[in-house]
């Protein structure tokens, strides 16, 4: 295999290249079995001295349930980790013995979620975290907030920095704070990218106790079906979804409107589409205003909120109609 790799190294033709490439993964999966990774049979048996990556992202209620106990039991994580938290386990498994560094790009839930998988991964990052960068704009398009954390595979006792830039791709800081490492307490909220320096400096040193001090905290209920509740009031293209196809509509229990105007008039309908990026029609009474996380939010006063969720305990007729659509797709 390394002599395979030595001569892939010096080719100089695209078809020499790929021929030695396949010859060589086809040796490792003979060596490290059918599941090996190319990672793996690339290093074949040497260890990385920088990894960097993007994991997936992963949501724990969408892992099957055998895969959650295998991940959970050989990385050592909570059970209800996303993804992308046993990735940051498996790059450092792949480091060499020291010095190496984990750069990833990822969501920054483990960040502020102690009690719901991110505690564990707080714990196995605290003696190991060299820095965490965020940015205010939002990463690849998606509704989610990332960070890229810096780590090794030694046991670091200076500061950890948290770095708050306006943009990934530029070098302006909005906010920087440095915190001790013993004061990274796993299970808590790591908020230190976006705290403001007064918040840092006057009132956290006081702030001694924790909400579970004085009462008992439970989580909320949860879907997994956030495509499904979770919505936009597209009312302005009502009319011309209508226009392309009329009989959809028609079968969509007999919407007769033929604007916006006509759909609001028709019983207060409103036309929706779903994060799932399905559109229908329902009833506007069955829809409440969201605020997802007060990140969506630029000042106190709250205002123009696009985000809807469904809500109703007395669905109306197309809302009906909606909610039998979620049953017939297994939600």
């Amino acid at each position: 295999m390394r002599s395979v790799k030595d001569r892939y190294t010096g080719a100089h033709t695209p078809a020499e290249k790929m021929e030695l490439k396949q010859k060589f993964f086809e040796l490792g999966k003979q060596v490290f079995g059918p599941t090996a990774s190319s990672l793996e049979v690339y290093l074949i048996g040497r260890k990385a001295n920088i990894v960097i990556m993007n994991p997936p992202y992963v949501r724990q209620e969408s892992i099957p349930k055998d895969r959650k106990e295998q991940y959970a039991k050989t990385y050592n994580l909570d059970r209800k980790s996303d993804v992308y938290a046993y990735f940051f386990v498996r790059a450092v498994d792949l480091l060499a013995p020291r010095g190496g560094v984990v750069s990833v790009i990822s969501s920054d839930k483990w960040l502020e979620t102690g009690g719901y998988g991110g505690e564990s991964l707080q714990k196995y990052l605290s003696k190991r975290l060299i820095a965490v960068y965020g940015q205010r704009e939002r990463s690849f398009g998606a509704d989610v907030n990332t960070v890229v954390s810096v780590f090794t595979n030694e046991m670091l006792e200076e500061p950890v920095e948290f770095i708050y830039l306006e943009s990934y791709s530029g070098n302006v800081v909005r906010n920087a704070v440095s915190m001790k490492r013993s004061d990274l307490k796993p299970g808590g909220k790591w908020f230190y990218l976006r705290a403001p320096k007064m918040f840092m400096e006057k009132i956290y040193p006081k702030l001694t106790h924790k909400l579970g001090d004085f009462a008992e905290i439970k989580r909320g209920f949860t879907t997994g079906a956030n495509d499904f509740f979770y919505m936009k009031d597209v009312s302005h293209l009502y009319e011309a979804d209508y226009l392309a196809n009329p009989k959809k509509f028609e079968e969509w229990g007999g919407v007769k409107a033929r604007n916006e105007k006509e759909l609001r008039e028709q019983g207060g309908l409103i036309y929706i589409e779903n994060e799932g990026g399905e559109r229908f029609v329902i009833d506007a009474k069955d829809v409440k205003p969201l605020i997802r996380s007060t990140k969506e939010l630029n000042s106190f006063h709250i205002t123009g909120l696009s985000k809807l969720c469904l809500y109703t305990d007395d669905p109306g007729t197309f809302t009906s109609k909606y909610i039998k659509w979620g049953g017939r797709i297994n939600l």
